[in-house]
């Protein structure tokens, strides 16, 4: 599910499309922008997300004894 965010007062939104209207400001569809995910460590802190991704080398074992 993708989370939308109102520019205009920050009121949050879950659905495939934004809402049409803002339920909080009455801004219309076109002020609603994807909310950048965040991601939390254990202790609940922000942690800072590089958007770089990493690619794992697997590697596999010769099974042919």
């Amino acid at each position: 599910m993708t989370k939308w965010v109102c520019t205009s007062c920050d009121y949050e939104a879950e659905g495939v499309n934004p809402p049409k209207k803002c339920p909080k400001c009455g801004a219309g569809k076109d002020s609603f922008e994807i909310m950048d995910e965040k991601e939390f460590n254990e202790k609940g802190e922000e942690v800072e997300n590089d958007d770089e991704e990493w690619e794992e080398e697997i590697e596999y074992g010769d099974d042919s004894d």
